[in-house]
């Protein structure tokens, strides 16, 4: 068996246009007839090119090829269906239905969900406001004001979550690029291992698993190829950013409900559809959200708190007002540009603009949250 031959074919097909998120619509497409759409064409790709591949794979007994594109087709009308009964105003049938199908994927032979590892470096900033922002401010929502919680892609109105990122330009991108010194930031680390599922780039997917043993990573792709009608309906531009209604996030709060109520679950991990990501080398760049699993009138979900300690806040104006950089001959000489591993960190704002991101001020205050003392809400 050339298993060589099948992962560059499989690498090669996972590479296709049909893989490129986020998917963007017409402002005259409707919603449901669209995504239907989308999934019938990746069922049918699936069936005409990854298929015949596939079928030479004999790499586990429970995982062959009928059970993958039956998976496949129950997921995506699982999807369809689901999307349908909530435009009729059937919020509890089409519950059902997404999470029969889900459970369909992620408790049988196929497992399409990754493990963190613990003591995993995250970010998450906020708008300064009048006030400094405390420590117990960077975390979650607290109960006694979950009546703030909006509607958002992975955001249930009135169910806090806690939403962090890899890194504080991403942080900065989710804020549209909001005046970066008028952010504050604190560092978050998780103190056990997390089971998530990943809604990832297969840009990125592919590259994470070219460096692991040859049968894992045919293995890995099989999971990403079955869970992918989930990443494309997770993974649609919103037509309209000023409506009420967003159909683009249905399927995104169907599954972070589904998190919410499992126990083997603790988040998503979801690409930005703010990132240019063909602008970044090396830089992560990938939002994570966890939905409170303990329900309070106030205060914080113990078992969040239990699982991520997180750092005071600080912001950019603050570190260089601490550390008052020297400016010499147009020069700022401070601590800025450490690297911080082997990997050379860049970023790419505009042509002709590379810089290594250890050098910017997104690699210098994520170095000094770095350094801070990480401590557990009480």
């Amino acid at each position: 068996m050339n298993y060589k031959k099948i992962f560059a074919d499989l690498q090669n097909l996972l590479s296709d246009p049909i893989y490129s998120i986020p998917k963007r619509q017409s402002q005259s497409d409707y919603f449901p007839a669209f995504l239907e759409s989308k999934l019938s064409e990746y069922v049918s790709f699936y069936k005409n090119n990854l298929r015949p591949i596939v079928n030479k794979l004999p790499i586990l007994e429970d995982v062959k090829e009928p059970k993958i594109l039956l998976h496949i087709e129950l997921l995506s009308e699982g999807i369809n269906n689901a999307i349908l009964d909530y435009f009729e105003g059937k919020i509890l049938t089409a519950t059902t239905k997404f999470n029969d199908a889900l459970k369909d994927v992620l408790y049988s032979d196929i497992k399409p969900v990754i493990e963190l590892d613990s003591n995993n470096t995250f970010f998450r900033a906020r708008i300064i406001q009048d006030q400094p922002f405390r420590t117990e401010d960077m975390f979650h929502v607290p109960f006694q004001l979950r009546n703030i919680v909006s509607t958002n892609r992975y955001s249930i109105p009135g169910l806090p979550a806690l939403y962090v990122g890899d890194s504080t330009y991403l942080c900065w991108e989710e804020f549209n690029r909001y005046r970066f010194r008028d952010l504050s930031f604190s560092c978050l680390s998780n103190s056990k291992k997390l089971n998530v599922i990943s809604i990832q780039r297969s840009e990125d997917f592919l590259a994470s698993i070219c460096d692991g043993e040859l049968l894992d990573d045919l293995i890995q792709m099989l999971f990403y190829i079955t869970l992918f009608p989930l990443t494309l309906a997770c993974s649609i531009c919103v037509n309209s950013a000023k409506s009420v209604f967003k159909p683009e996030y249905i399927i995104p709060q169907l599954l972070l409900q589904f998190i919410k109520d499992d126990s083997k679950l603790d988040g998503i991990k979801y690409s930005s559809t703010k990132v240019d990501y063909s602008k970044l080398v090396n830089v992560p760049a990938y939002n994570y959200v966890f939905p409170v699993k303990q329900i309070s009138h106030e205060g914080f979900c113990p078992a969040l708190r239990s699982i991520f300690q997180i750092t005071a806040p600080t912001s950019l104006e603050i570190e260089e007002l601490i550390e008052n950089p020297v400016k010499q001959n147009g020069f700022i000489f401070s601590s800025f540009g450490q690297p911080t591993n082997n990997k050379p960190r860049q970023l790419n704002f505009y042509e002709g603009s590379v810089r290594g991101y250890d050098f910017t001020s997104f690699g210098y205050i994520e170095e000094k949250l770095k350094t801070r003392i990480l401590q557990t809400l009480q």
